[in-house]
């Protein structure tokens, strides 16, 4: 992911954890991801209103989830809670993606060959669309070749190689 991280660090898409430090292997929360696909696909989006319970408008994460929610992007748990200091769902991740992606006029190209994931049944119904068209441009991977892990949580590394193949290829 070393190409990847020194990209999208470099273009201000994505910050590092204080100093020269990345940490390729810490999961990523949900404003995290927030942040980081508003600064890779979104900088220009509008912060709509906070329908979030455990949004902080004064936290530094609060525009982020604010302009991802208004622009589609990201949505809350279904609870009234965006689901802030929680670790991302793989297939979250996929979603927030996928929408940032679309959204900033990414044409996603897809061929309906892919083979579906030997977990497939855990992958939520709103997700498969995410997670199958990242799949089939080759953006994302499963966690080995049959298997996806929706629940799974994801790293920084993952998201930036993403993110840098979306932005680099698309």
């Amino acid at each position: 992911a070393k190409p990847a991280i020194v990209y999208l660090t470099e273009k201000q898409i994505l910050d590092g954890v204080g100093g020269t430090k990345f940490n390729p292997n810490g999961l990523v929360t949900r404003e995290q991801l927030a942040k980081m696909v508003v600064g890779a696909f979104a900088k220009g989006a509008q912060a709509g209103e906070n329908v979030f319970s455990d949004v902080d408008v004064n936290a530094w994460y609060a525009p982020f989830v604010l302009k991802a929610n208004a622009a589609g992007i990201a949505k809350g748990l279904g609870d009234g809670t965006f689901g802030v200091g929680k670790n991302v769902t793989r297939q979250d991740m996929c979603v927030m993606i996928y929408n940032a992606a679309v959204a900033a006029g990414y044409r996603i190209e897809t061929e309906a060959t892919t083979r579906a994931f030997e977990d497939d049944n855990s992958i939520a119904d709103y997700a498969k669309e995410a997670v199958y068209a990242l799949k089939e441009c080759g953006a994302v991977n499963g966690m080995d070749p049959l298997n996806f892990a929706p629940y799974g949580t994801a790293t920084r590394a993952q998201v930036a190689k993403i993110i840098y193949y979306i932005v680099e290829t698309m």
